[in-house]
């Protein structure tokens, strides 16, 4: 039998302009170590600020061209399209009015225009394919999505998209702010082109090329903390950076059958993975408890706790799912997709603000204890952990508990899981309405936007009878299935447990607000 192998095209002028765009980026680092290479070349003297945003410049862009290298491998003509199209409708005008805001030279200009537009207008002049550029992307973007990974994707890699954007345009117009700082935020929008044009792709395909784009990404990053940038540009692309890693991975993995499983089992194997891994992850974490720093490791023992008790949640979310899913396919797998998701964000994110030394409005208890201030010193921090807690508690653990509410067993024993989940929910609701109230995003919002809180109470008190109600909900959880299978129901022994329970969970509420009044 003779096989027949097709010969893969050969390099046109579209090609190797990437090629030699992709070289340009590699030596950008020998300008940043030999400074005197760029003033000669540009006529343009760096002070010592200048010289430290050229090196952040250079440091965000030079990884980009393992970008352009990949789609000419992978004979991706689209994705070097989305390239050209980034540099030519985006990074030229930017040159353009840099120029004429007087915030860099001509010279300077031409000499960054020389790769980044020069280039791609070589190859519309000389090789037709770079002039279907605008119908491939057309024909790319027309194409289906496949996979819910791949909408999320998209989704995430345009907000990236239309940030970069935004933030690049606002900085260009800062006063104090450096043309180099706007360049190297409007750069790093190849990044998320590369993630818009691998939602759109043939996803086994892509899968290693969405993960290497973020490993760049983090390159990136890497290189400009180096050189210098300030710590609250470095948190916000270590924040962006970490969570849109987190989130292709997971859906990677929420799309290989062999990890997920088949059928409806899939929806209880994934919950239960998503809880052990939570739990592994913070075991890991807590090993390290001692070198956290005074204030930290204080804080790390009740992270820890709440980490625990997060994972055990999603594993009897896991085991009630596999029963559930057969009357709400559906909404078992939202849950199935959500809570794990949510669950290792939102304990990851705490983490950071340990680390970082700071707070949220969500933790009253931390600054009631002198532990962290009210806020993030971040902005992409406090954004960042404000949607992770709102997916976690309004959104994922509130969608949970009302799915299994409506349609979870609650004949005989399994009447106590029901009451369990109801316990929870109640508990979460009220540690809003007494603790935190409904923050805003950012602090420049918080005067104006703001809910307060309807019952006030002691944070730290408060925190305590949440942390029983959880784990007491969790019992009864726990506790229905296993009763009903060993034990004998009656009725007025159900009855008196669900009666003990409330009691337990109402009574110390009841309390935190008489301590207030007496006070």
């Amino acid at each position: 039998m003779t096989h027949h192998t097709v010969p893969r095209p050969t390099l046109g002028v579209y090609e190797w302009t990437s090629i030699v765009g992709a070289i340009v980026y590699f030596s950008l680092p020998l300008f940043a170590l030999n400074p005197e290479w760029f003033t000669r070349l540009s006529g343009t003297t760096l002070s010592a600020q200048g010289l430290i945003d050229l090196q952040v410049l250079f440091g965000l862009v030079t990884p980009i061209g393992l970008i352009y290298l990949y789609g000419v491998a992978s004979r991706a003509l689209s994705l070097l399209d989305m390239t050209l199209a980034w540099r030519l409708a985006w990074v030229a005008p930017w040159l353009v009015l840099s120029v004429a805001r007087g915030s860099i030279s001509p010279r300077v200009a031409l000499l960054f225009g020389s790769a980044d537009v020069g280039l791609p207008l070589l190859a519309i002049a000389l090789d037709p394919r770079a002039r279907g550029a605008l119908g491939r992307l057309r024909a790319h973007f027309a194409t289906p999505f496949e996979r819910f990974g791949q909408r999320l994707l998209f989704v995430l890699a345009l907000l990236g998209l239309v940030g970069v954007t935004l933030t690049s345009a606002y900085t260009l117009w800062l006063p104090d702010a450096g043309w180099a700082e706007s360049f190297g935020i409007s750069v790093t929008g190849c990044y998320f082109l590369g993630l818009l044009w691998a939602a759109r792709a043939e996803w086994p395909r892509v899968r290693w090329f969405i993960l290497g784009v973020h490993v760049l990404l983090g390159s990136a990053l890497a290189n400009a903390v180096a050189a210098g940038v300030t710590r609250e540009w470095a948190i916000d692309l270590l924040v962006f950076t970490v969570v849109t890693t987190y989130v292709s991975i997971y859906s990677i993995l929420w799309h290989a059958p062999r990890v997920r499983g088949i059928g409806r089992a899939s929806f209880s194997r994934w919950l239960i993975l998503g809880g052990v891994a939570t739990a592994g992850l913070s075991a890991l974490w807590a090993l390290g408890m001692p070198s956290y720093g005074p204030t930290c490791s204080v804080l790390a023992v009740n992270i820890h706790r709440q980490d625990l008790i997060i994972a055990g949640f999603a594993v009897l979310v896991g085991v009630l799912v596999a029963e559930v899913s057969q009357r709400a396919h559906w909404h078992s797998a939202v849950i199935a997709w959500l809570l794990p998701f949510s669950a290792v964000w939102f304990t990851t994110a705490t983490k950071a603000l340990c680390h970082f030394g700071v707070g949220s409005p969500f933790h009253p208890s931390w600054t009631a204890r002198g532990l962290a201030p009210v806020w993030g010193g971040s902005n992409a921090m406090d954004v960042e952990f404000w949607f992770a807690t709102m997916l976690m508690t309004a959104v994922s653990t509130t969608f949970t508990a009302i799915v299994l509410l409506l349609h979870m067993n609650t004949r005989g024993w399994r009447r106590l899981g029901w009451h369990g989940i109801a316990v929870i929910l109640v508990s979460a609701i009220w540690m809003v309405m007494t603790t935190s109230g409904m923050p805003t995003p950012l602090r420049a919002m918080a005067d104006a936007g703001a809910v307060p809180r309807f019952l006030p109470g002691d944070p730290i008190a408060a925190v305590a009878v949440h942390v029983r109600d959880l784990l007491l909900g969790m019992v009864l959880i726990a506790a229905g299935p296993l009763l009903d299978r060993w034990s004998p129901e009656t009725s007025r022994a159900v009855t008196g447990a669900v009666i003990i329970a409330w009691l337990l969970s109402l009574v110390p509420k009841l309390f935190v607000h008489l301590q207030l009044v007496g006070a």
